[in-house]
């Protein structure tokens, strides 16, 4: 009997232990939660693995690890990101070198402080058969454009550099889906590396691309962009997120099958699946890690070259010092740099 009574008591103390356990950490997770910095990101385009080391970040605890809770918005077609930067609407946005250089020539006080893409992911797609393996095979051609500024300012640098006849190219606007190419109404079209040429494999069609990049129109693309303020007075912030989101990129790079699934949670309403996701995270990835650069890398003489560049189309028309468009001071941070 006595010995009854000391196991009921010896149950009743390790209870109690498991109890004050578990009300501590849910107390301590509560006090956590209260104590991470809330901020926006927009993203440049809608949910899919373009993203995908933003979504990582967020699933796996890294902006918490970091001190931030996140809300991850996708583009709205409706508002620019910039406005919604610039009013205080979101903290972060991803968008252009163009955005980005427009908004610092109006006056503008908002810096880049990262780049996803090293190299410019804008390229001319078309089937295998059409022989179309350098820019000037578009001369004779029907050429379709996407309906996007990116993209035709790039297209439109491209003609203008390699002195290629417009006026022997016949240009019509089209989607992004490649059906355009697929029915035969257009011989080649404009589009993004890691998207478009998707859906053309998916049916089995052989794919010749061509990189604008590799025919000297440079450029960085899904820049991560903060106000001033925000770097004066909460530097933190675009610290701590740098931190989590590169850590984020390095397990959707390593991982890539898993950070699909991941990614899938918020694209997969869209009409997104695994097998696009994948080849977009894939190529991605290529371009993030161009010349072995470090993910979210900037380089002095790469925004100076783009900078000239719109400088010389005419795109800029109030010159300004192209270094005050962005700050090394938080990758310099993550990198261990010294400037």
């Amino acid at each position: 009997m006595k010995n009854k009574k000391n196991n009921r008591k010896i149950a009743i103390a390790v209870i109690i232990i498991i109890l004050l356990v578990l009300t501590f950490i849910f107390y301590k997770k509560e006090v956590n939660n209260t104590n991470l910095k809330e901020i926006t990101i927009r993203l440049k385009y809608f949910h899919q693995s373009q993203f995908s080391g933003v979504y990582v970040a967020q699933e796996n605890g890294y902006f918490k690890e970091r001190g931030l809770k996140v809300n991850i918005e996708q583009y709205i077609p409706e508002e620019s990101s910039m406005d919604a930067l610039i009013n205080g609407k979101v903290d972060i946005i991803i968008t252009s070198t163009y955005e980005l250089i427009k908004a610092r020539e109006k006056g503008l006080p908002v810096k880049a402080f990262g780049v996803k893409y090293q190299k410019n992911p804008i390229s001319l797609y078309s089937l295998k058969n059409m022989n179309i393996n350098i820019p000037y095979d578009l001369v004779g051609k029907k050429v379709g454009i996407e309906k996007s500024y990116d993209i035709e300012r790039a297209y439109m640098s491209l003609i203008k550099k390699l002195n290629i006849n417009r006026s022997l190219i016949k240009e019509v606007q089209i989607g992004w889906e490649g059906k355009e190419i697929l029915n035969r109404t257009v011989d080649v079209a404009t589009g993004y590396f890691m998207n478009e040429p998707y859906y053309l494999i998916k049916e089995g069609e052989e794919v010749n691309i061509i990189l604008l990049e590799d025919w000297g129109i440079i450029d960085y693309s899904d820049i991560l962009v903060v106000r001033e303020e925000t770097i004066k007075n909460n530097p933190e912030i675009p610290e701590n997120f740098l931190k989590a989101v590169i850590k984020g990129w390095k397990y959707s790079i390593k991982n890539q099958k898993d950070s699909v699934k991941t990614t899938l949670k918020y694209s997969k309403h869209l009409g997104r699946n695994e097998d696009n996701e994948l080849y977009m995270l894939q190529n991605t990835a290529e371009l993030m890690l161009f010349k072995d650069a470090p993910i979210l890398w900037m380089e002095k003489q790469r925004w100076e070259e783009i900078y000239n560049r719109l400088l010389e189309n005419g795109e800029i028309t109030k010159p300004f010092n192209i270094e005050e468009a962005y700050t090394m001071e938080f990758l310099n941070k993550v990198y261990g740099k010294n400037n």
